[in-house]
């Protein structure tokens, strides 16, 4: 009977131990991306590391040594991808690893590919039977710690070369918004580029790309702000688990334009700001709980009708 017990307890020990590795069974922030969209590179702000260490967990053509969290830190659903093939990379305080898991369920590891020269990764997934559909992302470390980080994702255009394919080094262009109506209020009754993204995960500051701008004076849209903006929102997030915080914080920022900030939350409420950040850029903190769980839009406007690229970071808090 005593060997029994054992026997029953080996098999639950490894039953756990392979519960904790990273597993494509759970999703993380989820994004909606085409191939055209990533053309212009995104950035995503992440706590890398993880309680898992991968080389224990027998994944398929991973034998690397690197600790990562259960579930992905970043799901991406892509589409379009047939022209393209997709570089991520890392950017990371401390020694960086890359896992993903790609559309036709092949695993990818990179330790310090990134050439940076800082030990961080960088990961090129090529073919589109890889790329079109869910690709799931762990930003992890070499030893077992945790440190501030960036995930930068940007489609390459292939070009044919003898049966294979070569990046066709080609500028990267300015990100361009949707183009707009002149004239027209922004407004929550259409969407912009959906995020669905937990309280817990945006306690790790999460940052987007946009251009900044827009084709209407919204002074006179009932809306409490100034400047101008596009009807529909650069994001509309949809928020989960925001009761454990006390307050979402949303921060713009921009070396080019005095930008500002619109922000309409799950009860369709307004928020409005210009310069509380300092240097011409704005700040909102906006209290937490329950009601901002929902969709939640975004706008960044300019003050005087420029349009330039932009950062906007948003990150909860606990008071």
């Amino acid at each position: 009977m005593r060997y029994l017990v054992i026997a029953a307890f080996g098999v639950i020990a490894m039953a756990s131990a392979a519960a904790a590795c990273p597993t494509y069974n759970q999703t993380g922030a989820t994004y909606t991306y085409t191939g055209q969209q990533l053309y212009s590179p995104q950035s995503f702000g992440v706590t890398a590391g993880g309680q898992n260490n991968i080389g224990d967990c027998n994944i398929p053509g991973v034998n690397r040594t690197g600790y990562v969290t259960s579930a992905p830190d970043f799901t991406f659903y892509l589409s379009g991808m047939d022209q393209y093939y997709l570089v991520a990379d890392v950017v990371a305080q401390c020694d960086s690893v890359l896992l993903v898991n790609t559309a036709n369920a092949t695993w990818m590891f990179d330790d310090d590919s990134n050439p940076n020269g800082s030990l961080d990764p960088r990961i090129e997934i090529r073919g589109a039977q890889n790329l079109n559909g869910r690709v799931d992302v762990w930003v992890g470390t070499y030893s077992n710690q945790y440190c501030d980080a960036t995930l930068n994702m940007e489609t390459w255009l292939a070009a044919s070369n003898g049966g294979g394919f070569t990046p066709v080094p080609t500028p990267t262009p300015t990100p361009q918004p949707t183009p707009q109506p002149a004239g027209n209020c922004p407004s929550w009754q259409q969407t912009g580029q959906v995020v669905n993204i937990t309280g817990q995960q945006l306690y790790s500051p999460t940052s987007y790309n946009v251009q900044a701008g827009g084709s209407t004076n919204i002074s006179n849209c009932g809306v409490g702000g100034r400047g101008y903006a596009y009807e529909v929102p650069h994001y509309s997030f949809n928020l989960s688990g925001m009761e454990s915080y006390g307050r979402l914080e949303i921060e713009v920022t921009s070396a080019q334009c005095d930008t500002t900030l619109l922000v309409n939350t799950p009860t369709t409420q307004w928020y409005f700001d210009d310069d509380s950040r300092g240097n011409l850029q704005p700040l909102l903190n906006i209290p937490s709980s329950a009601s901002l769980n929902g969709r939640l839009d975004l706008w960044v406007g300019t003050y005087n009708g420029a349009t330039c690229p932009a950062t906007v970071e948003l990150e909860t808090w606990l008071n």
